[in-house]
């Protein structure tokens, strides 16, 4: 049975959805120009969703209000937020109740560097996409280093290809080498796929991280301010890929809806 704040919270980011629908002339200036594939996560983390809006030159702050649902948790109403002073770089914080969590109702997230929605670019940042638990002490230790390169985005009629490659390590745990490629349709419909390899013996010592790790997510995103997404993303090592059986699977990707915002 659905509990009252489940209810309260679900009518609260309908309502928000609703309110921030797109309007003409709503969105800023230059966003149109912003292919989706240029915010989709670009490593193989446990982030909730699949895309983030950057902050686009003008603003200083940008995020998404969503609700999602996991089968091994249930609903969960989250929102994150951007912060950007410029040139790139970035701080982001994030927040998400789940009632029906096997661990804390409530958690955060965190993460800063420096990053740009465009191809050609490098990317470096420090992420731990939680969730952390309230009254929990600040560690490095569940969070992860990225950095990584933006390919060249080729483009022909309504589809572009959006490519990086990236190497992550977590500060518990062996460092991977990866590359994501993201297929996008008039700059909203995507599918992406991440793989990653875990470079062996680089940190003895370290916990023993899947040898093949990989990704996907799929659905349709506007990033501009006030756009719409719905999405589907989940992860696994290659052998649970492997060994896939809708019995394995089961409750273990995420479906998200939800409104991208900015100022």
């Amino acid at each position: 049975m659905t509990s009252p704040r489940t209810t309260i919270l679900s009518a609260s980011i309908a309502a928000l959805l609703l309110a921030a629908a797109p309007r003409p002339g709503a969105h800023a200036r230059g966003a149109d120009q912003v292919d989706v594939a240029l915010g989709i996560v670009p490593d193989l983390s446990g982030a909730p969703l699949p895309v983030i809006p950057p902050v686009f030159d003008g603003q200083h702050v940008s995020g998404t209000v969503f609700i999602g649902y996991r089968g091994t948790d249930g609903e969960t109403t989250a929102a994150i937020a951007t912060i950007s002073p410029g040139w790139g770089a970035f701080v982001r914080l994030g927040a998400a109740v789940t009632p029906g969590s096997r661990a804390d109702d409530l958690g955060f997230l965190w993460g800063l560097g420096v990053e740009r929605a465009q191809d050609r670019t490098f990317f470096l940042h420090v992420d731990d996409w939680g969730p952390i638990a309230p009254g929990e002490p600040f560690t490095l230790r569940t969070a992860q280093a990225s950095a990584g390169y933006k390919l060249p985005m080729p483009c022909g009629r309504a589809l572009c290809l959006a490519s990086s490659a990236f190497a992550t390590a977590p500060f518990s745990g062996g460092p991977y080498l990866g590359a994501r490629a993201s297929l996008t349709l008039h700059g909203t419909w995507f599918a992406t796929g991440a793989l990653g390899w875990t470079i062996p013996g680089a940190l003895p010592g370290s916990a023993s991280p899947p040898p093949w790790r990989a990704s996907f997510a799929l659905g349709r995103a506007d990033l501009r301010p006030g756009g719409l997404f719905v999405t589907y993303r989940d992860a696994a090592s290659l052998e649970g890929l492997r060994g896939w059986t809708r019995t394995s699977r089961q409750g273990t990707g995420v479906v998200a809806a939800g409104v991208s915002w900015a100022y």
